[in-house]
């Protein structure tokens, strides 16, 4: 479990910069849970999330208290205006979309059947940037889709100001065909080269080539035993991109840019932004900041050197 530095969090949030500006977290596909990551930033921040497949939202709005505002739209975010948009509801609420599953291609893996349509609907439609004017929000902080196919396109719906603006963006597209047209891996990593952002993360996570007609005809113990016998193919990734902070940028962002790259474990940029902030602002905190991230890295550090090259270094 990571370590966060929770006394620095608060002070963070409770800064003038973020009292007046609190940060803005967008949960595109937002089934079953509001993201986890967001738990320590959730007393300060506004969330906004969208599940266009209500029927995991309850859980959503039956768990999700403590933010300070909590935005929940029952509908499809869509790249272009309009009132009503298609979607396939599939077996698993966590695979339904507005692109209709390849089910010809998915036959060769495993988890086809979860990609099974049981009912095609229309649901409310709205843009991402509707949205914002609806709330009166200038901003977006923390972006992050799980859409179904749609991450890309629905990234690119915002406007220039705002998507440069954003600190840290997730995805997770696909790198098989799970549906007709969709927004893969490759082209998301073409396209964010052209936006100030860097990759900080990629975890390729997938299922097993292995066709469930075939699995079927054995028992379930054969079944788990044969899935568990051979390793998963890539077919989906999750990804994280954060800012570059190239350019002039605000205390507001150094702060909280520096608690996003805490929580994602980037302590080298932490430390950077520290110590670009620092020499732009008078802000004691800054200070404390830089100093947390230095301590963690040494230890980090020293806890990957083996024991007896420890004792040799320390003896020196």
């Amino acid at each position: 479990m990571p370590r966060f530095p929770r006394k620095l969090f608060d002070r963070i949030l409770s800064h003038p910069t973020l009292m007046e500006q609190p940060p803005v977290l967008v949960d595109i596909g937002a089934s079953g849970a509001v993201h986890p990551a967001w738990k320590p930033l959730a007393p300060a921040s506004i969330c906004i999330a969208f599940d266009a497949d209500q029927r995991e939202l309850t859980t959503t709005t039956s768990t999700q208290a403590g933010y300070r505002q909590l935005h929940l739209f029952p509908a499809a975010v869509v790249e272009q205006p309009e009132e009503k948009a298609r979607f396939y509801l599939t077996k698993s609420p966590y695979c339904s979309s507005r692109l209709k599953p390849n089910q010809e291609a998915l036959q060769v893996w495993n988890f086809a059947p979860l990609f099974e349509v049981s009912e095609e609907v229309e649901v409310p439609a709205i843009t991402l940037p509707e949205v914002l004017e609806q709330l009166q929000l200038t901003y977006i902080d923390w972006f992050k889709t799980d859409s179904q196919g749609t991450d890309l396109r629905l990234f690119l719906s915002l406007p220039d100001e705002i998507r440069h603006q954003i600190l840290i963006a997730e995805f997770e597209p696909g790198l098989i065909d799970a549906y007709h047209n969709e927004d893969k891996l490759h082209q998301i990593l073409a396209r964010l080269e052209q936006e100030p952002f860097w990759l900080s993360r990629l975890d390729l996570k997938g299922p097993h080539r292995f066709s469930p007609e075939l699995l079927q005809n054995q028992s379930s113990f054969k079944q788990r035993l044969w899935l568990k016998g051979q390793r998963i193919t890539p077919g989906w990734g999750e990804m994280c991109y954060l800012h570059e902070f190239e350019g002039e940028q605000t205390l507001r962002r150094y702060l909280l840019g520096w608690m996003i790259a805490t929580i994602q474990e980037q302590h080298g940029f932490a430390f950077e932004l520290c110590s670009k902030a620092i020499s732009l602002f008078n802000e004691p905190l800054l200070i404390d900041l830089k100093s947390w991230s230095e301590r963690r890295l040494t230890n980090l550090g020293l806890r990957k050197i083996p024991g007896w090259i420890l004792d040799k270094l320390l003896k020196r």
